[in-house]
């Protein structure tokens, strides 16, 4: 899609369109796509190949879904798909180090101020 066709597609959404995703930079999975398309995606999910426009109607709404890209699940994603994912997995692990380090340094200042005592 050239880029003055993508601008002229986004002036037109945001001032006729009642909703949209406009997001090109992040990925959906077909679960995702499905909860965000009127009418679900698993009716099209043949038709969703990469550089496809559809066109159809749902409950009396005109619905235009372009797919600007497309991986199959048998090969490797995309960074841009697992990306948000892979910075998840990093600032979890982050939090729980902090955590299990915070929660050792408490213990740690309670036991040298013997306000913790083991009984045998």
């Amino acid at each position: 899609m050239k880029k003055e066709d993508l601008s002229e597609a986004i002036f037109q959404i945001r001032n006729k369109a009642t909703s949209s995703v406009l997001d090109l930079n992040k990925w959906y999975s077909l679960e995702e796509f499905s909860g965000i398309v009127p009418g679900g995606a698993m009716k099209m999910k043949d038709k969703l190949n990469k550089g496809s426009v559809l066109q159809y109607q749902h409950n009396g709404m005109e619905c235009f879904v372009k797919i600007v890209d497309k991986y199959n699940e048998n090969q490797v994603p995309p960074l841009e798909y697992i990306q948000d994912k892979i910075v998840k997995v990093i600032l979890n692990n982050r939090k729980t180090a902090l955590i299990k380090n915070i929660r050792q340094n408490l213990y740690d200042k309670a036991m040298a101020s013997n306000k913790i005592k083991i009984h045998n």
